[in-house]
This record gives structure tokens, sequence and C-alpha cells, in this order.
């Protein structure tokens, strides 16, 4: 990662770094679980709800001048069951959550946040799916300020 330093008048770069895993297995011949989880410093960037928040790297309060890489993290796991070849219900929570450097925090800046969704798809014939879904977000800031959304989506799909 590579950043101006104003007080010297230099470019300086930092090592970010990550490491993800994610697989996915049969639980019963119908029911299948999926999952994935990253963890680094200076990735942000890489996870959903943050990226082009910024929060790569932070100014660092004991050097001035210098930046810091933010730790952070984020996983999801979910279910989808297969009622039929042409019927499936899934669900999936997620969370992510960045670490501030100690100093640093921004009062009203992103903290974490959550997702729930559940949806239920139907093939009615080979090139016609319809499905329904709801969703449930929050997001958290540093100074526990906090709000959610719902969301209930439908959706018709044709392939030509």
């Amino acid at each position: 990662l590579t950043y101006r330093d104003e007080v010297m008048q230099k470019n300086r770069n930092e090592f970010g770094w990550g490491v993800k895993l994610s697989g996915a297995a049969n639980i019963l011949p119908n029911l299948k679980a999926f999952y994935q989880g990253v963890y680094g410093q200076g990735i942000t960037n890489y996870i959903q709800d943050m990226t082009g928040l910024g929060m790569d790297m932070v100014n660092c309060a004991s050097n001035n001048g210098h930046m810091t890489r933010v730790k952070s993290w984020g996983a999801y796991g979910g279910l989808q069951y297969n009622f039929s070849p042409t019927t499936f219900m899934s669900c999936t929570y997620s969370q992510d959550r960045a670490y501030m450097p100690d100093g640093i925090v921004n009062p009203t800046g992103y903290k974490y946040a959550q997702y729930l969704v559940a949806n239920m798809f139907w093939n009615l014939v080979p090139n016609v799916q319809m499905g329904v879904e709801y969703l449930w977000g929050r997001r958290v800031n540093h100074d526990r300020e906090s709000n959610h959304a719902n969301r209930l989506q439908t959706m018709i799909q044709f392939n030509f």
C-alpha cells in the first residue's frame, strides 16, 4: 500500500496482507452448507461493506505523517435446501468488522455490520425462474450509533 508522507514529503509503502478460507459441504442429500471468512490488515477494500470507505490505512497517531494498516475481518455462512430439482431455498448470515488503531477512532466511522438474507427460487420451465427474497442489514459505528434496513424483493428471469 503506497501513500504520500506529507510531513517528510516522500512516498512510503506498507505491506497489506490477508488470508481467506471458503468452502461448501453436503450435509444431507438435499441440504448444502457454504461458508467464507477473510482476515488481514489493509484489506478493507476487498470486503463488500467496507469497499470505498478508505479504511485500508489511516493516519498513525504516534508518528506524524505516517499511516498504519487497519485490521479487519469478514465472514458468512449459509444453507441451501433443494425441495426438488426446480425449487430451492437458502439463507445466509454475514458479519464484518474493522479494528481501528488506538487514537484513530472516528466516532461516526464504520465499526461493523451484519446481514441476513433468506430466499426461495422456483424454475417454472428451463428458461424461466421466479424468486422472492428478504434481506436485513445493520450497521454500527464506533460511537455505538446504529441503524438497520429491511427489504423484500421479487424477481422473474427469462433466459433467451
